[in-house]
């Protein structure tokens, strides 16, 4: 084609580039997402030996008789009599208004057990994790340290009050932490909060 083609078919080229630009902008947006959920590793230790467990429950219909949440009581069972796994942690997730300090905000949170962490072959950025005879402590996301706190180093020990609860900091987890997604495809569970849970 010459430049005089290109002149009389302004429509036609338009409509050419416009479909190479998309078709291009569709195969990336694909692959960024083939990229973040199926290619790119879990920040875990030994992310193909992780599980998601849940009860199933026929009376109810759809996806929703597949992936009900554990009840408390048969998850302590599973903890207690699970030979087939090296570790058996709960989470639960919520939203606390975090109050105090110079402005409130509702954040997600996640209630978790003590062994959580570990599970996962992780640890605090700073701190620790908390024990279970810790019912009122509380870790922190590594953005809310960075929003609310000024990445104050020593924010270990301070007193934050959550879901009208006053809670004792014992550490920040690291930037690149979040929850896993509790579907297939879905993006990671945030949390700015880890509470104990049981």
């Amino acid at each position: 084609m010459t430049m005089t083609t290109f002149r009389r078919t302004p429509l036609l080229v338009g409509a050419a580039i416009l479909a190479t630009a998309l078709g291009v902008g569709a195969n990336t947006a694909i692959f960024s997402v083939i990229e973040a959920v199926i290619l790119r590793p879990l920040p875990y230790r030994d992310p193909g030996r992780l599980v998601m467990l849940w009860e199933k429950n026929p009376v109810f219909g759809g996806m929703l008789a597949e992936r009900l949440p554990v009840a408390q009581r048969n998850y302590l069972e599973w903890k207690h009599e699970a030979a087939s796994f090296s570790g058996v942690e709960a989470v639960k997730f919520a939203n606390f208004d975090l109050t105090g300090g110079d402005r409130p905000e509702e954040v997600p949170a996640a209630l978790v057990t003590p062994g959580f962490l570990d599970l996962f072959g992780r640890s605090p950025l700073i701190g620790r994790m908390f024990s279970a005879n810790q019912p009122d402590a509380v870790l922190l996301s590594y953005d809310l340290w960075q929003r609310r706190f000024n990445r104050d180093p020593n924010v270990v020990g301070r007193k934050l009050t959550a879901a009208g609860k006053a809670l004792t900091i014992t550490g920040v987890l690291p930037q690149d932490f979040h929850l896993p997604a509790t579907f297939e495809g879905m993006e990671p569970s945030r949390a700015d909060l880890l509470v104990p849970l049981l």
